[in-house]
């Protein structure tokens, strides 16, 4: 799974947008999970407060947006509506 293929699946799946973002760009939001590519790497982490909590780093696209799907799946406050099996 790549990162396109990944948004297309949580925003069928019902996420609310401002929960994730999908590059390191600036937000409105207070508070959201984010994946990015600095470079050759994948950071996935949680932004809160202007810090990067719980940053983990992939050198391949699919762990790094298999990783942040798990952690979208186990956060019910992500999802705007009943989240649906994937």
């Amino acid at each position: 799974m790549n990162v396109s293929e990944l948004k297309i699946d949580l925003l069928a799946r019902g996420i609310r947008p401002s929960a994730v973002r999908f590059d390191d760009s600036e937000s409105i939001a207070v508070e959201y999970y984010c994946i990015s590519q600095q470079q050759t790497l994948w950071e996935v982490y949680y932004f809160e407060r202007g810090v990067k909590n719980n940053l983990q780093l992939f050198s391949d696209e699919a762990q790094a947006c298999a990783y942040l799907k798990s952690l979208l799946d186990s956060d019910r406050t992500v999802w705007s509506t009943e989240q649906k099996q994937s």
